[in-house]
């Protein structure tokens, strides 16, 4: 069944705009980690429900990615007995399901469509000529309902993992410490609806550090971390052995690398 038209109230549209003028995609530095509206803060609850591998006590780093329109994944480095792994999770379903079933029953977001409507067909996007619009948003909760887990916890996920070896993990870590360690607290992140948002952590003598962005450019730091997550993923899945190089290269361009690897 196809939905072409979403309309979310103004107050939504809202909440994700920064108070004063923050950081953009051009910005050198990743942005402080930044609370959720009011009306999102769920979504950040059932990521961490859905991803919580990612934050098990053996991650030494990790990073949540929320492409719009797509399944978010959580990709990092962990310890695997006497060495490292990279590993990847990517549910069968967008997390985001939960919060749209919480945003249309709350009257915050809703659905109209059309007879005879076809989101792919540009010429029927208002359905027959004529026709009327009607509120289908209790169609479209059932719809995202259908097969759903109650628990956001409960989202069946592919799963991937590859060892590496010391000086990959070295790499690696080096890169999210000298990204995290560039973040400015009080600085915002100036985001936008679409796009896709990544939010980089790790645990450092007992506290978090952590760090986002949104769509950065490719040239610039926050976007080359940004592929260094990709490209992890994609490592990951394809267990092509020609992707490590790009990774070890992205790692090494971020960050300066010891000759020790990860604590």
């Amino acid at each position: 069944m196809k939905w072409p038209i979403l309309i979310l109230s103004a107050a939504l549209l809202a909440g994700g705009a920064p108070a004063r003028p923050g950081l953009t995609r051009a910005s050198p530095r990743l942005a402080p980690e930044q609370a959720a509206p009011a009306e999102l803060a769920g979504y950040a609850a059932d990521l961490r429900r859905t991803f919580r591998e990612a934050f098990g006590p053996d991650v030494i780093l990790r990073a949540v990615v929320r492409p719009s329109f797509e399944t978010e994944y959580a990709v990092g480095l962990r310890r695997q007995g006497t060495g490292y792994e990279i590993f990847a999770l990517r549910p069968e379903r967008q997390v985001w399901s939960y919060q749209m079933i919480k945003l249309y029953r709350s009257g915050r977001a809703g659905v109209m469509t059309f007879d005879g409507a076809d989101s792919d067909d540009p010429d029927k996007l208002f359905g027959d000529p004529g026709s009327k619009p009607r509120d289908a948003t209790a169609e479209a909760t059932a719809e995202l309902e259908k097969g759903l887990p109650a628990d956001p916890g409960d989202l069946p996920l592919a799963r991937c993992a590859l060892a590496v070896d010391n000086p990959t993990a070295t790499a690696l870590e080096g890169a999210w410490r000298h990204m995290l360690g560039a973040v400015r607290p009080g600085e915002e992140l100036l985001a936008g609806l679409d796009g896709s948002s990544y939010t980089f952590s790790m645990e450092v003598a007992g506290r978090t550090l952590a760090g986002e962005t949104w769509t950065p450019r490719r040239d610039t730091r926050p976007g080359r971390i940004a592929r260094l997550a990709e490209a992890m993923r994609e490592y990951c899945e394809t267990r092509e052995a020609g992707r490590l190089p790009e990774i070890v290269r992205l790692a090494r361009r971020l960050g300066s690398t010891g000759s020790a690897a990860p604590r």
